[in-house]
């Protein structure tokens, strides 16, 4: 099987290779969560007024939320999409 991945998106040679393409490169829960946690963290500070937070130690800003958002996206449409919907 070849799979290839290219800006986001995932090149197969077959239809049938799709779920395990799905399965490699979604988001694992532990990462669900670190998104999860730092989004919450991160808008809660930003309606204070703060730009940027530590989370774990980790700086945290606009940039880090584009691959929270991400993450988030990606998990929610693997969801989606495990429940039949195209």
């Amino acid at each position: 099987m070849t799979v290839t991945r290219l800006r986001g998106a995932i090149s197969t040679r077959h239809p049938s290779q799709i779920p395990v393409a799905n399965a490699v490169f979604s988001p694992i829960p532990e990462e669900i969560e670190w998104a999860t946690t730092t989004r919450d963290a991160y808008r809660a500070a930003e309606s204070a007024g703060t730009g940027a937070i530590a989370v774990d130690g980790m700086l945290v800003d606009a940039a880090h939320m584009r691959h929270v958002d991400t993450i988030l996206s990606r998990a929610q449409r693997r969801d989606h999409d495990a429940h039949g919907h195209q």
